[in-house]
């Protein structure tokens, strides 16, 4: 019973990852949802750009915000996987939602 409770808890720390897409671009960005450190970590695969936020997690989604030249705000549902992105252009907002998938768990060495 102490056993399965500790396995348990050790699967909801651990960090899950997604590839996600938008009908807008960019075509593949890696999220990576790492709950226990209350942050995510998203990579585009085109250019190489990652970027490490901290993060809102709640039981349906998990929220943040990327505070550069566009403003970037996410909600990822925890229930469909669809990814809300809002563009904040001065006092416009373009929101754009795309899709996730999970991912298996890269392969460490250590």
């Amino acid at each position: 019973m102490i056993l399965a409770a500790i396995s348990l808890v050790a699967a909801t720390q651990a960090p899950t990852y997604l590839l996600c897409g938008f009908p807008n671009g960019p075509a593949a960005l890696d999220v990576t949802a790492d709950e226990a450190n209350g942050q995510v970590t998203t990579l585009v695969q085109s250019t190489g750009f990652m970027e490490r936020r901290p993060a809102i997690f709640s039981p349906t989604e998990v929220k943040w915000s990327s505070p550069g030249a566009l403003n970037l705000s996410y909600t990822l549902s925890r229930v469909d996987l669809s990814l809300r992105r809002v563009k904040h252009i001065g006092d416009r907002e373009f929101p754009d939602v795309g899709k996730c998938k999970m991912q298996d768990a890269p392969k460490r060495a250590f």
